[in-house]
């Protein structure tokens, strides 16, 4: 459904006053800053621009300042221009990640096999290494900040938060996501190189385990998720299954002392490749322990007005966006909390009500998992013209349509937990769906669905076979409609 250019083809173009690119297709807003996709006018080579909001100069400076430092360094995301518009904003423009964000996997796999994180997991430590040489810490790691080229690499994304490696300015004032940040930054402490190291292995715990350690909630109050992470720290993760020789790895990455973590980012790079290859063994200089305060970090961390009162002093704005979207377990929906929405549209059968999260994205939780019912995945099917105006009002007509489309949209069944995600792009009528296939075709979906997931150009459209599944109302689960204005 989505092109190599971020697009799907049938959302209007936006004139973005950019020489040189065009085909410009609103992606999100996150922070200071909208993401589009384009293309370069010259080549046709897929970008992705990022335009700042005018009243946050200081985030556009720095992932400047960081891109200079950083632009021989691999595993970054390069930085291709810059410029301003005329009312004020400025922008990058950046190569377009085709596979998305680790926080997308999260989202539409779950967990990771093991190896994979461990092998990704190297290879992010050792860019994080890179850039921590150059004399740039990120300060924001997780998953939704590192993407996934053509190529299935991983790069660092998103230094609107980087500062530098020297201890007298690395305490500039920041926003931190607070379930990824490290406890000393909690704690009103300048980041450090083993700051970053702590939110690298608890992004590679949430992939390992299919979600965030701390739970991906956001029904706790922030003083006591702050003393959660500064006192408690992460559960140890192989109590969620992760092979010995990778979790002594994450344990000690992940400790609440600084000092009790790797000395720097290649060794932790070290690490993980040494247990890439054998997942069981823990590598020669680890300790199976879980780090633990000192007594005096642990009187500042059970003290959470404390804490609270020290991040205010120290210029540290607190993200609460606490799971991220990448807690692919976590429930409810961050749609039925946190913004407390409208339902967009009724469930029928196990599918509950449809929420809309953001201009593209619905949520709806199933009312059970998936049980005896293993080969169920979530799917998007697009009425066509013909079928809208003769009122055709469910998936199975919908999909009889000689010009419907149908879209794979997520695996619940691979995923766990009863959340069901949808991205709706284009205008007209859609229905968000969970339906049983028969067991040779939700085996070549999920073998079809994580071959796209570093793709170029991922495809999401389903086959013939798939389609006529989906014309037969008895294959249906659950269902719910949306009519997307023009």
């Amino acid at each position: 459904m989505i092109g190599a250019d971020g697009t799907d083809g049938t959302d209007p173009p936006l004139d973005l006053p950019i020489e040189g690119f065009e085909r410009f297709v609103f992606v999100g807003h996150g922070g200071a800053a909208s993401v589009y996709s384009a293309v370069r006018s010259e080549d046709s080579a897929p970008v992705a621009v990022k335009v700042f909001d005018v009243a946050e100069p200081g985030q556009f400076e720095r992932q400047v300042a960081a891109a200079e430092r950083l632009a021989d360094r691999a595993g970054v995301l390069a930085l291709l221009s810059q410029g301003g518009l005329p009312d004020g904003r400025r922008y990058l423009v950046m190569p377009f990640a085709s596979g998305g964000s680790l926080a997308d996997h999260l989202r539409r796999f779950g967990a990771m096999a093991p190896g994979r994180v461990a092998e990704l997991g190297a290879s992010i430590a050792s860019s994080l290494h890179g850039a921590h040489t150059a004399g740039v810490l990120h300060r924001d790691l997780k998953p939704s900040n590192v993407l996934v080229d053509a190529s299935g690499t991983p790069v660092l994304s998103d230094f609107g938060a980087a500062g530098t490696t020297d201890a007298a300015t690395a305490s500039a004032t920041m926003t931190v996501t607070v379930i990824y940040a490290a406890p000393e930054v909690l704690e009103g402490a300048p980041a450090t190189e083993r700051s970053d190291i702590y939110s690298l292995g608890l992004t590679l715990q949430a992939l390992a385990t299919g979600g965030h350690p701390f739970g991906g909630s956001g029904s706790e109050g922030l003083a006591t998720i702050v003393n959660r992470i500064c006192s408690v720290g992460p559960p140890d993760p192989v109590e969620a299954g992760v092979p010995v020789g990778l979790a002594a790895v994450l344990r000690r990455a992940t400790a609440i002392d600084p000092d009790d973590r790797y000395p720097d980012a290649g060794a932790f790079a070290a690490a993980l490749e040494a247990v890439a290859g054998d997942l069981h063994s823990p590598p020669d200089d680890e300790s199976p322990r879980r780090g633990s305060p000192s007594g005096s970090r642990r009187r500042l961390a059970l003290a959470s007005v404390g804490v609270l009162v020290a991040l205010a002093a120290a210029g540290i704005g607190l993200a609460m966006a606490v799971s991220d979207g990448s807690d692919a377990k976590a429930e409810p929906s961050r749609a039925t909390t946190t913004r407390q929405m409208e339902a967009a549209a009724t469930g029928h059968g196990l599918l509950g009500p449809l929420f809309q999260e953001d201009r593209w994205t619905y949520v709806a939780h199933m009312t059970e998992e998936c049980g005896d019912h293993p080969t169920r995945a979530a799917m998007l099917i697009h009425a066509d013209q013909d079928d809208r105006k003769a009122g055709v009002d469910t998936p199975w007509e919908a999909a009889a349509g000689e010009r419907a489309g149908a879209w794979f949209s997520y695996l619940p069944c691979e995923a766990g937990g009863t959340e069901v995600r949808f991205t709706m792009r284009a205008p007209g009528r859609w229905f968000a769906v969970v339906a049983t296939f028969p067991q040779d075709q939700y085996d070549e979906m999920v073998q079809w669905s994580r071959e796209n997931e570093t793709s170029p150009a991922p495809d999401f459209s389903v086959d013939v076979e798939h389609m006529a599944t989906l014309r037969d109302e008895a294959n249906y689960d659950g269902w719910a409609m949306v009519d997307r204005p023009t």
